[in-house]
């Protein structure tokens, strides 16, 4: 090939290029935003109670109803 042609087809690439570079550089800020949202909702999910918790609290509810009905006074029920 010769220069001239190699010259003119990199000039007619230069835009393309360049229009590229903008776009994976938006692509990157985007990709550091999913980051940082993913990472919070990670925290989020981190902090709900496990079913063990909650059985746990229906257990107690129960119990705590258990002991009111039982031992209530006597002419409440």
């Amino acid at each position: 090939m010769p220069e001239d042609e190699v010259l003119t087809i990199l000039r007619r690439l230069e835009p393309t290029l360049a229009t590229v570079q903008t776009d994976l550089t938006d692509i990157k800020a985007e990709q550091r935003r999913q980051g940082e949202r993913l990472a919070n909702l990670e925290g989020r999910v981190s902090q709900m109670p496990t079913l063990w918790t909650l059985a746990a609290l229906i257990v107690a509810i129960f119990g705590f109803a258990f002991v009111l009905l039982r031992f209530a006074a006597p002419g409440s029920h």
